[in-house]
């Protein structure tokens, strides 16, 4: 049996294929389109991943939208018709990218696409799933536990932004839901795009931003979030009006005049947007522990899985790990909406249809990657000279610590918005510079954003303040005084690091880069960030060389092939 998993028109478009319980391929649009958080038709998803593994859509047995066209539709049309006639501006654009008319539009008429874009119908009825369900389902049903309790928040579902389950075995049950204008998604990329920043592709910024404000705004910011008993939380609306405005207005005149007008993004950052910044992240720490509480105080469990888009803040979930009242918490590699259609499949294949979970590999790297004469292919086209390495692991570890930053490119791509160490680019930990120096001339991005260490999983607690795993850059830690200096380019302003532990059975070559690194340097981690420059990770060989270019990398390392600087 084979289903897949379609998620389309809404931010972070892509695919999922599930074949008898197992995953084949899960990836995102802007993976091959190369645009950031694409909201196209997969198109070139399925094109890539299913007709040239020559699996044609009759071979498909199910096909699954993690959406659900009627409730998303009622839910906005009658936003704008409560808010009439301000509300006719939520037709063009609402308090979220994907909520406007044109994506109503799109979902209706989402059947028809598929037969347009792909030029057949599909043999088999879409079937369309919750958002939020999709969302719990592929954080359960990629997590290590048998029974849990599962928290989402993100910006919006169809009419829901938070919600509570508990799943146990095949089944994920709703318990609780939170409306949507009542989103502690939206006000935090609201606040983003207050802060002059891009809401759905900048809320990262903030979070590292938040680091160099003060306590000044804290308090006052704490009076928007009303705390709720069995942990809900509500919305004072006399600073907010994004119900009405959507993106063009969406604070009123009583937040500009205590928090400060709109920054526009060509502006100097003041130290009043840091301080926004910070009481925005404070309060939402706040709000998620009261959330995670509530969670606990209805499900009895000692496992917590939280996702959705909210769950990419590392800041908050170290403070879940550390002050939480679970001792486990999973949160998948893409807890945001790259998730939703492996979620979608799952959900089916597991919940609906009551098949065991036996056959799932839990592993991160489940997206496209390059056979040997793929790569040859590229790498001649593109003019490069290259070698095929005796050691590619030695050889990176090598000029890793002679201070030189690499590109490294190997096996399956991973799934989420991460780097995990298959298409990341490397550097040594240990040298102070080296943080300004990629920010300044390799990633071309803001100088106050951090960098994460990847780390031997054996080791992480000789460097940092925490006990457990974290493979996908999913939380914070404090590092240890006493260490900081030896890897001041890992560590931010704050002391924390947002750290990747690495074992050697999950990703075997990555693991020996960084042990040879060890060996060669006595520190058991290199500095990890995303193979990119203000687009999507490579996921082609062509566009690994692009960017190797593009950013001036000392080496590229491609497969078993080495490409140097000329």
């Amino acid at each position: 049996m084979r289903i897949l998993g379609l998620n389309a028109y809404a931010h972070d478009a892509g695919i999922a294929l599930l074949r008898d319980g197992e995953i084949e391929v899960v990836v995102e649009e802007e993976r091959f389109d190369r645009v950031r958080k694409s909201q196209n038709f997969p198109a070139q998803s399925i094109q890539e991943c299913l007709l040239a593994r020559h699996i044609d859509l009759d071979d498909i047995d199910h096909v699954v939208f993690p959406w659900r066209t009627f409730p998303f539709v009622v839910n906005w049309a009658g936003l704008v018709l409560k808010t009439f006639p301000v509300g006719l501006n939520l037709l063009r654009r609402g308090a979220s990218p994907n909520m406007n008319a044109g994506t109503a539009i799109r979902f209706i008429l989402l059947t028809q696409d598929i037969r347009r874009i792909l030029r057949r119908r599909p043999t088999r009825k879409v079937l369309q799933v919750s958002h939020h369900i999709c969302h719990a389902a592929g954080a359960f049903f990629t997590s290590p536990f048998e029974e849990a309790a599962v928290l989402v928040m993100d910006g919006y579902g169809e009419n829901v932004s938070t919600s509570f389950y508990e799943a146990r075995g095949t089944k994920v049950t709703p318990l609780y839901r939170n409306r949507f204008l009542n989103s502690m998604g939206i006000l935090y990329s609201l606040v983003t795009l207050h802060l002059g920043y891009q809401t759905v592709m900048d809320e990262g910024k903030v979070m590292s931003l938040a680091s160099y404000g003060t306590d000044a705004l804290v308090d006052e910011f704490h009076k928007i979030v009303r705390l709720l008993p069995d942990g809900r939380y509500e919305f004072d609306y006399s600073y907010l009006d994004y119900h009405r405005w959507g993106e063009l207005r969406p604070f009123t005149k009583k937040f500009e005049r205590i928090f400060g007008p709109r920054r526009r993004p060509d502006e100097p950052i003041e130290q009043r947007h840091r301080d926004l910044a910070h009481a925005l992240q404070a309060v939402l720490e706040e709000t998620v522990l009261h959330t995670v509480r509530g969670l606990a105080a209805r499900v009895k469990t000692r496992n917590l899985c939280f996702t959705g888009g909210t769950a990419l803040n590392c800041i908050a979930n170290g403070r879940i790990l550390k002050e939480g009242p679970f001792e486990r918490v999973f949160i998948p590699s893409n807890p945001n909406d790259a998730g939703v259609a492996l979620g979608a499949t799952l959900h089916l294949y597991h919940t609906l249809l009551d098949k065991p979970r036996e056959k799932l590999t839990l592993s991160p790297f489940q997206g496209p990657r390059s056979s040997t004469a793929e790569v040859q292919r590229a790498l001649k086209e593109e003019g490069c000279k290259y070698r095929e390495c005796e050691d590619a692991c030695q050889e990176a570890a090598a000029l890793l610590a002679e201070g030189k930053v690499i590109g490294w490119f190997y096996g399956k791509m991973e799934m989420g918005p991460r780097a995990l160490g298959n298409r990341s680019i490397l550097a040594d930990p240990r040298r102070p510079e080296m943080r300004d120096y990629l920010n300044q001339q390799v990633k071309h991005r803001e100088a106050y954003r951090p960098y994460a260490p990847a780390v031997l999983e054996e080791r992480v607690s000789e460097f940092f303040d925490f006990q457990g795993v974290s493979p996908y850059m999913s939380f914070a830690a404090k590092v240890k005084p006493q260490v900081r200096a030896m890897i001041p380019s890992v560590v931010h302003v704050d002391g924390t690091s947002r750290i990747q532990t690495v074992r050697a059975n999950s990703n075997p070559r990555f693991w020996r880069l960084i042990k040879e690194f060890e060996q060669l340097t006595g520190i058991p981690m290199v500095l990890n960030t995303s193979f990119n420059v203000q687009e999507p990770i490579v996921c082609r060989p062509q566009d690994a060389v692009a960017t190797f270019r593009q950013a001036h990398l000392d080496a590229l390392f491609i497969e078993d092939f080495r490409v140097d600087k000329e």
